[in-house]
């Protein structure tokens, strides 16, 4: 289960590119190719970010996680296996549009169901991480909810709670 959760990419894409393209979804109503024209240098290296400390969770866990553009480019979704040309020119994502709001599951469902669990499991086994923070603080600005506090999906109410490599080895 950790497994299958931790390597489910989207709220480390979804959110990185979201926030980093909010003035152009807000001015344009999302009239933009979402990864082709979304994905920059700079979202890339928030998106690799992202993906290194959900790595550095699953190490800690003694789960592996594939990088996400290695597992797209396994599955066919990517032409290379990067966080830049990987997505803005991969071909599983050649026409996806952006969203035409901020107020879509891109973060107000990635963020609280997939990064504040990711950050939450995370503080259970010491590991930090100040990306995924970072994104849920600003999603939490920018759509004027506080998506920690809206957290559902987390490890104590998952029963995950004194999570360690040893208990996860006997799940």
């Amino acid at each position: 289960m950790l497994q299958t959760t931790l390597q489910n990419a989207n709220p480390v894409l979804h959110p990185a590119i979201m926030l980093l393209n909010a003035s152009r979804i807000e001015n344009t109503g999302g009239d933009f190719l979402f990864y082709t024209e979304g994905v920059t240098p700079a979202s890339a290296r928030l998106i690799e970010t992202l993906d290194g400390e959900r790595i550095a969770l699953g190490r800690a866990l003694g789960v592996e996680v594939v990088p996400d553009p290695e597992l797209g480019l396994r599955q066919g979704y990517l032409s290379e296996a990067t966080y830049l040309k990987g997505y803005n020119q991969g071909i599983g994502f050649a026409g996806s549009r952006a969203p035409s709001s901020l107020e879509f599951r891109y973060l107000t469902e990635d963020v609280p169901y997939g990064l504040v669990f990711t950050s939450e499991l995370a503080k259970e086994v010491g590991v930090p991480t100040p990306g995924i923070d970072a994104v849920i603080t600003l999603a939490s600005i920018v759509l004027g909810t506080d998506f920690r506090a809206q957290g559902k999906r987390l490890p104590r109410n998952l029963g995950f709670g004194d999570l360690t490599p040893e208990r996860v080895a006997a799940l």
